[in-house]
């Protein structure tokens, strides 16, 4: 049991970590100051099934980037407690400028998913893929013959909303031509032209960014438009479309939802179910979740879009806006009855199984029932046990839940010093433990009953052991 101790290795994240079933098996993600905006993203990338099994069964080394990314989603997975924390993740990632990713600093969701798109698909090709459309844009000459046809790559579609009431609305603003008076037309030279927007590929997941927010020049201030705005859970793409042979139709999975202003604020996520089970489900709306940060809850799927409108139906306004949706193409083989992959790459089944077993491990050893074992079975008139206690209450004091079980070990400890010299002075001599204790230790608490501890010692054990531990 002792050799169970001394190789006993408490992680940083092991401490925060609250073993119970989260619900559903849904767990959440904690928020590290200002990181709620990773979160809401993170968990509706997560619950892209075709992506996450795509994404996981790629091979990578644990110094790359990508790889604290294929642990969020694995512990989303498997970790057996309520929420994950991504203080790795954010050790490793850099912004666009090369620089790290402040974890008290407010950023866009939508500039957040777009970086994680990007990089994944740099570092494994077409793993996005199903996230990828193609805007065709037809170019036309006024009062002139000009005809120029491009297309671009897209994985966000925005639509604008200050003047637009729903996503009809919003797609046909996105038909309407943009107009050039300054035109390059090559050989014609400068002309007056016309640029229409149609899209060429609909991406098999449809990502919406829903352009609330603005810059005010004359201000000099960055203004939110929380108006009232309504997404359908189904909607008809096909208009849209360059070819509108066969019909396009979406149907709503996730939404990123923005509270507050401009400048500050929250997010938090809506995450549709969308595994094999909830496929079977006779709600006509589907199961739903609210990930808020570490909080997971089921959530009535009926309610959306009017509470994340931004204004509910009495008239009154509401900080709740929808700022991010995603649509899942509807009959599409793409993403139709996805069941979690279990080609997870070696790599990630092998770490995340050894912090799992070092996670079970050390909740039953920190646990209030594991410490009055251990109290129970060392006699207290046996001073024999003293090291045992020892060790296992230097390991353990500082995230052991209970200060009254505390209090029985330190009354244990000294009972044992006052019974033997021995101990007395193999207490004193653990000079390493006294700095990991008293100097480098910021909980008050835990200095205290240590100290208590270490002073009787002192006073039982050899004068040159305490004259050794004062010149230290």
């Amino acid at each position: 049991m002792s050799e169970i101790h001394d190789k006993t290795n408490l992680p940083k994240l092991i401490q925060n970590i609250q073993f119970s079933a989260s619900q559903e098996g849904r767990r959440g993600l904690r928020n590290l100051g200002s990181t709620c905006y990773a979160n809401s993203v993170l968990q509706q990338l997560f619950n892209v099934i075709q992506f996450r099994n795509s994404f996981l069964s790629n091979s990578c080394e644990e110094k790359d980037r990508e790889f604290q990314l294929q642990m969020i989603f694995a512990k989303l997975l498997f970790f057996p407690s309520t929420f994950v924390s991504t203080e790795n993740f954010f050790k490793v990632w850099k912004g666009w400028d090369g620089k790290p990713l402040k974890t008290y600093e407010q950023q866009d969701a939508v500039e957040f998913l777009q970086l994680i798109l990007d990089r994944v698909n740099e570092k494994f090709p077409h793993v996005a893929d199903i996230f990828k459309g193609k805007i065709q844009h037809d170019t036309v000459g006024v009062n002139v013959e000009y005809e120029n046809v491009t297309d671009e790559d897209f994985t966000t579609l925005g639509l604008d909303v200050n003047d637009q009431k729903d996503i009809d609305e919003s797609l046909s603003k996105f038909l309407l031509p943009d107009f050039h008076n300054d035109y390059n037309a090559d050989e014609l030279g400068r002309i007056n032209a016309k640029r229409f927007h149609r899209i060429l590929k609909a991406p098999s997941v449809l990502i919406i960014q829903l352009k609330r927010f603005s810059y005010d020049l004359q201000q000099q201030q960055r203004l939110k438009i929380t108006k009232r705005y309504i997404f359908p859970h189904v909607f008809d793409l096909t208009r849209a479309m360059v070819d509108q042979t066969n019909r396009v139709e979406y149907e709503l999975i996730g939404v990123v939802v923005h509270i507050g202003n401009a400048n500050t604020g929250h997010y938090f996520s809506y995450c549709k179910d969308l595994s094999v089970t909830n496929n079977k489900n006779n709600n006509k709306y589907g199961k739903w979740f609210c990930c808020n940060d570490t909080r997971v809850r089921q959530f009535d799927g009926s309610l959306l879009p009017e509470i994340a409108s931004g204004e509910n139906a009495n008239g009154n306004m509401n900080d709740d806006t929808a700022y991010i949706l995603f649509y899942k193409k509807k009959n599409d083989n793409d993403t139709q009855n996805q069941e979690d992959n279990k080609n997870i790459s070696e790599n990630v089944i092998s770490k995340i199984a050894n912090e799992i077993q070092e996670s079970l491990r050390s909740s039953v050893l920190t646990s209030i029932s594991y410490a009055k074992f251990i109290y129970e079975i060392c006699d207290e008139n046996d001073p024999n046990k003293g090291q045992f206690i020892f060790n296992y209450f230097v390991k353990f004091l500082r995230i052991l839940p209970n200060e009254q079980i505390i209090n029985d070990f330190v009354t244990k400890c000294n009972k044992y010093i006052e019974m033997s010299k021995e101990f007395s002075n193999f207490v004193v001599s653990q000079t390493d433990i006294h700095l990991l204790m008293l100097l480098q230790n910021e909980c008050l608490i835990t200095r205290e009953k240590y100290s208590k501890v270490l002073c009787n010692a002192m006073d039982y054990a050899d004068s040159n052991e305490v004259q050794n531990l004062i010149n230290f």
